[in-house]
Order: structure tokens, then C-alpha cells, then sequence
């Protein structure tokens, strides 16, 4: 989504099965454990969003974040996930509904 400027040597998926961690020679694969409600039946752009908010943390969400992850959502996407994301974690679908009324 743009919203980190670092290359990173670890990859993070999300699962709703347990967490777990590999190495391979010098990238780490993270598998973090997440709720169901958070990944399954949801398009691809809002679970992204979901997760990208979630590892963003709820103090690090500013209006400039908000405003970046806005323009990247097509008007068409952000109807599907305001509808999508409603069972979410209360403080990330607040972030969202700011996200598409921006």
C-alpha cells in the first residue's frame, strides 16, 4: 500500500492458524496468528487494509496516514470495504470509515 519506505527481511503473512517463525539464510517468514472475522470473505484490498492499520498500531494512525491510504482505494473499493470491514475490531473500522469518506 506504500505505507512503509523500508525493505524488509521479513515477510508476514497471516493466518487464522498458529503462530509461527522461520529462517531461511537471511529473511525471516513470519506467521502471525489473526481472527477469522479479520481475513476470511473479505476482498483482498480490505483484509490488506485491515492488517496494514493492525500492524501501523492504533497510535501511529494520523490524519496524513489516513489521507495516503485513501488515495490509493478506488470510490468502488472503499463501498465494498466500509460494507466488509464493519465486523472488524472497533478503533481499525473507525480508521476505515475515515479512510472512505476521505
Amino acid at each position: 500500500m506504500g505505507l512503509f519506505a523500508q525493505v524488509t527481511s521479513v515477510w508476514l503473512y497471516v493466518s487464522d492458524g498458529t503462530y509461527k517463525e522461520y529462517n531461511y539464510g537471511n529473511v525471516k517468514v513470519k506467521f502471525k496468528r489473526t481472527t477469522n472475522k479479520e481475513i476470511s470473505k473479505l476482498s483482498y484490498k480490505t483484509a490488506l487494509t485491515i492488517q496494514a492499520i493492525k500492524a501501523l498500531g492504533k497510535e501511529n494512525i494520523d490524519s496524513k496516514t489516513v489521507d495516503r491510504i485513501a488515495r490509493v482505494i478506488t470510490l468502488t473499493d472503499k463501498k465494498i470495504m466500509l460494507r466488509e470491514s464493519q465486523y472488524s475490531t472497533a478503533w481499525v473500522y473507525e480508521v476505515i470509515k475515515k479512510v472512505c469518506l476521505a
